[in-house]
C-alpha cells in the first residue's frame, strides 16, 4: 500500500453497491481529504457496549466463536462504536497499522478478543487520538436496515450471540437512492438471487439505459463454494 498512490480506504462487501457514479464520488472526496467518514451508534455507551458483548470475552476455534466469560473496559477510554462499513483516510489508517503509541497496540490487544471488532475498534480509536476532530459521522452509505426481519439470531450455530443483518434492497425501494439529504455513494444490500431488477435499475440510472437486444440482464454468476 505504500507504493501506491491512493487517498481513501474504503471497505465494500460482495453485497454492497455504487448509487453515485464513480466520478462523483471521487469529487466529493477530493473537497474532504483530511476527513474519515464513519457511523456511530450514536446512543448510550453503556448499552452499547452491553449489546455488542464488548464486556465478554470471545475466541475463535473450530469454526465457531466461543463466549469464553465476563470482563472489563478500559478506563479513560471513551467507547464508541456503528457500522463496520466506512471510508477512512490514508493519514489515520497508516496511523493504525504503524503506531506504537499506548492507544493503538491496547485497543489492538482488546479487540483481539471481540466478536464484532470493526464495528468498534475504529470507531474507539479515532475518537481517542489525535485525529478525532476529521471524524464525519456518515458513513455515505444506505443500509436496509428492518429490525423486525433481520433480527432472528440466526446465526447461534456459529457464534454463542445474537446479531442482526440488513435485507436485501427491491425495486419499490428505488427512491431511496435518489435523496439528496445526506450525501450517500454506496448502499447494501443486495443479491441477485434474490432480485436482480434493482441492480439493473441502478446501472440504468447511473449509466444510462442498456442498448436495446442486451442480454443476460436477468442472469448473473453466484460462487456456491462453502468451506467444508
Amino acid at each position: 500500500m505504500r507504493d501506491w498512490s491512493w487517498d481513501f480506504f474504503i471497505n465494500l462487501s460482495a453485497a454492497d453497491y455504487p448509487i453515485r457514479t464513480n466520478n462523483q464520488l471521487v469529487a466529493f472526496l477530493s473537497k474532504y481529504r483530511d476527513m474519515n467518514f464513519i457511523k456511530s451508534h450514536g446512543r448510550d455507551n453503556a448499552r452499547f457496549i452491553r449489546k455488542q458483548g464488548l464486556d465478554r470475552l470471545f475466541f475463535e476455534c473450530d469454526t465457531h466463536m466461543w463466549r469464553l466469560g465476563d470482563r472489563k473496559i478500559a478506563e479513560g477510554i471513551s467507547v464508541d462504536g456503528g457500522s463496520d462499513w466506512f471510508l477512512l483516510n490514508r493519514m489515520f489508517v497508516e496511523y493504525v497499522i504503524n503506531s506504537k503509541d499506548d492507544l493503538v497496540t491496547s485497543m489492538k490487544r482488546f479487540y483481539a478478543y471481540t466478536l464484532l471488532p470493526a464495528e468498534s475498534f475504529f470507531h474507539t480509536v479515532l475518537e481517542n487520538s489525535a485525529h478525532c476532530e476529521s471524524m464525519v459521522d456518515n458513513n455515505l452509505r444506505i443500509t436496509n436496515w428492518n429490525r423486525k426481519l433481520g433480527c432472528k439470531c440466526q446465526y447461534k450455530h456459529i457464534v454463542d450471540w445474537c446479531g442482526c443483518s440488513p435485507n436485501d434492497f427491491k425495486p419499490a425501494d428505488f427512491h431511496r437512492f435518489q435523496q439528496t439529504v445526506r450525501p450517500t455513494f454506496f448502499a447494501r444490500k443486495f443479491e441477485a438471487s434474490v432480485n436482480q431488477e434493482i441492480v439493473n435499475q441502478l446501472d440504468s440510472y447511473l449509466y444510462g439505459p442498456f442498448p436495446q437486444g442486451t442480454q443476460g440482464l436477468n442472469s448473473y454468476w453466484e460462487n456456491v463454494y462453502d468451506e467444508p
